[in-house]
């Protein structure tokens, strides 16, 4: 029993009554849970989080009650790491490894020499050491060496922190990226990290609930750091590109510690990039980081959000988007020391926010960087399409239209050529052609290592396009995850997008493509209505999707992204027909879409269109206020003609 547990000191009398207090409270969550679904539903949501909360005295602030759900949450871990002390200790080997000043490892943890009484006391550095040893030899504070630093934490004052040889160890626990993560959360554990660096402790559970992570900003910080370890295992094309990022990275605990300082500037609230930088400074000088390592590990701080906003919501085929980006970076050790964070900041966010399609975005944009940065960018010549990959595109085009290629490329431009692959421009145009002849082209091409498909739709350009195709994937379960439009001087246009099936984020079957071509022939060759399908998708497959979880919406424009374009970003709650309504209400407006990005998280959209009014930018106030007035009408007044999510 518990109580057993304390007389046999496996744990201390302070443990025994936090852990009752947190069994309690997680039991009562569940019971919560069993009333508000009527079935043993034992998830917690944020479906689930707001109204458990409600019950629970909170109110409507979430944050609070899922804090107070992971300090209850780690106490009873805490519990379970005592417990299998308990059953393992009794049988240990002999030590295995000498470390270093009588520290020895056996059986996977650090232990203390016998006769260590005083140990610490007598060299409070020893208690880094002892994190240092952990990185180095991959192991874990066994049982009793957790509770004597934990006993000695007082000795962790202002002139611990500003100790040399304890930052020296810091730092080279952070050095090996591969163990940093278990040796930083072995720390933070026993409570020696909070002591240490005092703003991560001032973070400890604390929860940004509009900010959608599933973990309190110091969990989330601990996950990002241990992503890198899985880095050594992972077998994709983006983490072997990831990999290789690593193991080229000349200063290892340079990230790490950007990992360990990006979100503490969260204490203040959920915009915290500022604060961030801030409050790193703060630490480097406070420790005695040395002024070079101190503003790279700011910069990184400073910029982590970038290359995940630019790879997600910006069109990286734009050549000025890559110049821009590599001309922030400046350097090729900058750009594979972010590369790396933004992978592992997005993979900490909660269950699968990190996915393939993102890994590619990520590595597409760290790739053409790194081109730009080697001075070996795409040409950007006047006369591309006499380029080697205009000549690929020619090789690649069946030979009765290989006199097309230059003609084509030339009229959709040199965005057009830079985004695609020779394989694809070649498959472009012989859909245009059979366009010419039939109207309307839907073809989808596959890409297992994604899940996702190409879909391109060939026809004659018009209004209300971009919507139409839109609401036939929305009527059929089909995720956007991006979309860009190109129309030839002909008047015969490319949209291209990238799809899957929201059911299980695969590929489009052949059967589902030829829906999708028979809706769009019968809306745009027959003068069919979409809304009439959208209707009959909402009320034969699925019940209207409205998010619990309310989220701001914000609508943004930005002409700094793109010299053609306006960047209109759309944050707001994921619901059925939410991509057709906003493409309609563009449409109504005469708004052209040339391109967009669809990102979707825990019921959050963030989708960032690129339009133009009349072949120009939308600099003017009014007009923007009168396209910000039609996105919200459509987002929160929906028609009934909305369908499945797209």
């Amino acid at each position: 029993s518990l109580d057993e547990a304390v007389s046999r000191e496996f744990i201390t009398q302070d443990e025994l009554l936090t852990t009752i207090e947190s069994l309690d409270f997680i039991w009562r969550i569940r019971n919560e849970l069993h009333f508000a679904t009527g079935r043993p539903d034992d998830t917690l949501t944020f479906e689930h989080q707001r109204d458990i909360a409600q019950a629970f005295g909170y109110g409507d602030d979430v944050g609070s009650f899922m804090s107070d759900y992971y300090r209850a949450a780690r106490t009873v871990r805490r519990l379970y790491r005592a417990a299998r002390a308990a059953v393992t200790g009794a049988r240990l080997p002999a030590p295995s490894d000498q470390a270093t000043d009588g520290f020895y490892t056996a059986a996977g943890f650090l232990h203390l020499p016998e006769g260590s009484d005083g140990w610490f006391a007598h060299n409070p550095v020893r208690l880094m050491e002892a994190i240092w040893i952990c990185s180095r030899h991959n192991v874990r504070l066994s049982r009793s060496v957790e509770l004597s630093i934990r006993d000695h934490l007082p000795r962790v004052n202002d002139e611990f922190r500003q100790n040399d040889l304890v930052r020296r160890f810091f730092v080279a626990a952070c050095n090996h990226p591969l163990h940093a993560g278990q040796a930083l959360r072995e720390a933070a554990r026993c409570g020696l990290l909070g002591a240490y660096i005092p703003e991560f402790d001032a973070v400890r559970n604390i929860l940004r609930y509009e900010d959608f992570h599933s973990y309190p900003t110091d969990e989330h910080t601990l996950r990002a750091v241990e992503a890198i370890a899985d880095l050594a295992t992972g077998d994709s094309t983006v983490q072997r590109c990831l990999r290789e990022a690593l193991e080229n990275l000349s200063d290892p605990y340079i990230l790490i510690m950007a990992l360990l300082l990006h979100d503490l500037g969260k204490v203040e609230g959920d915009v915290h990039v500022e604060a961030s930088v801030r409050i790193t400074h703060e630490i480097c000088q406070r420790i005695g980081m040395p002024e070079e390592d101190e503003e790279r590990i700011a910069f990184l701080v400073h910029h982590h959000i970038l290359m995940t906003t630019i790879s997600q919501y910006r069109d990286i085929d734009d050549e000025e988007t890559i110049q821009q980006f590599a001309k922030t970076m400046q350097s090729e050790q900058r750009l594979r020391a972010l590369f790396l964070l933004s992978y592992a900041d997005l993979s900490a966010v909660g269950p699968g926010v990190w996915n393939d399609w993102k890994g590619a975005l990520l590595m597409r944009l760290y790739l053409r960087t790194v081109r730009v940065l080697l001075g070996r960018a795409e040409t950007s010549d006047e006369d591309y399409w006499h380029s080697t990959k205009a000549n690929a595109i020619r090789e690649a085009t069946p030979e009765h239209l290989r006199g097309h290629v230059e003609a084509h490329i030339r009229g959709l431009g040199q965005r057009y050529f830079v985004a695609y692959s020779a394989v694809q421009i070649a498959r472009h145009i012989e859909t245009m052609e059979r366009a010419k002849q039939a109207s309307l082209v839907v073809e989808a091409i596959p890409d297992a290592t994604t899940g996702t498909s190409e879909l391109i739709v060939c026809t004659s350009d018009r209004p209300g396009l971009f919507a139409a195709i839109s609401g036939a994937l929305s009527s059929h379960l089909i995720d956007v995850i991006a979309a860009a439009a190109f129309t030839g001087p002909d008047g015969i246009v490319v949209d291209s997008f990238t799809v899957s099936d929201a059911r299980n984020g695969t590929p489009l079957t052949k059967a589902q493509t030829a829906r999708i071509e028979q809706i769009l022939h019968d809306v745009l060759i027959d003068g069919a209505d979409i809304g009439d399908y959208m209707e009959r998708a909402r009320k034969k497959i699925f019940t209207l999707l409205q998010p619990k979880v309310p989220i701001r919406t914000r609508v943004q424009f930005d002409n700094e992204s793109s010299r053609s374009h306006t960047v209109v970003d759309v944050e707001t709650g994921d619901r059925t027909g939410l991509l057709y309504d906003l493409t309609r209400a563009f449409a109504k407006a005469r708004i052209d879409i040339a391109s967009s990005r669809i990102v979707t998280d825990a019921r959050r959209v963030r989708d960032s269109f690129y339009v133009s009014c009349d072949h120009h930018q939308i600099n003017d106030v009014d007009t923007q206020h009168m396209i910000e007035k039609a996105i919200l009408d459509a987002i929160h007044q929906p028609s009934s003609a909305s369908g499945a999510t797209a």
